[in-house]
């Protein structure tokens, strides 16, 4: 392909035929013909917003599929963007801070994001403080507040409680002053 032939400034980050971690690589979203990827790697930009991106953030789950742990087709190395999650940028048309999560799209120079997948970002944290809360909250707040209706005071396990989600899982029980017990995988984690 003739990818140094093209100007654009927009690329995803995508699996390697591979399926190991230095095998991750760059493409360019117009170099990729319109039936393959069109703008599935950035998301459908029609009723949607682009969002420049300037953070995105790693989970568990990136690393599980960039190495092959989690299986993906075959049309997931070069016809969509295949990892990455949550993003912070600014919106494209108003320069607005926003933090927001995409199924897979998010280790991108920009990406086209629906108003309700994204929120403006406190004035008082960064981009990458942003970025860093998405999943790991999301994941708390649907099981323990949503799931769970958990409530001031109640007993609380939380396992592994050393990982980004038991970390949040911590800071939401702190709050509603549960009584709590955590587990951890090692000694050097407690």
């Amino acid at each position: 392909q003739n990818y140094d032939k093209t100007v654009s400034n927009e690329y995803f980050l995508n699996l390697g035929q591979t399926r190991d971690i230095s095998a991750l690589q760059w493409y360019d979203s117009k170099c990729v013909g319109p039936s393959q990827l069109a703008y599935s790697s950035l998301g459908d930009p029609v009723n949607k917003v682009k969002i420049n991106i300037y953070s995105s953030g790693i989970i568990f789950h990136d690393v599980l599929v960039a190495t092959g742990r989690i299986p993906m087709g075959p049309e997931a190395f070069v016809t969509d963007c295949a990892i990455g999650t949550e993003y912070a940028g600014r919106r494209a048309d108003t320069g607005q801070r926003v933090m927001g999560m995409e199924l897979s799209r998010c280790y991108a120079t920009s990406v086209y994001s629906s108003t309700d997948a994204f929120t403006h970002i406190p004035d008082h944290w960064s981009m990458d403080d942003a970025v860093s809360i998405l999943s790991t909250y999301s994941t708390v707040y649907y099981g323990l507040i949503q799931m769970a209706k958990l409530r001031t005071g109640e007993s609380v396990l939380i396992h592994s409680a050393a990982g980004g989600v038991g970390q949040a899982a911590l800071n939401i029980c702190q709050h509603y002053k549960c009584d709590i017990y955590a587990t951890v995988g090692t000694d050097e984690k407690k």
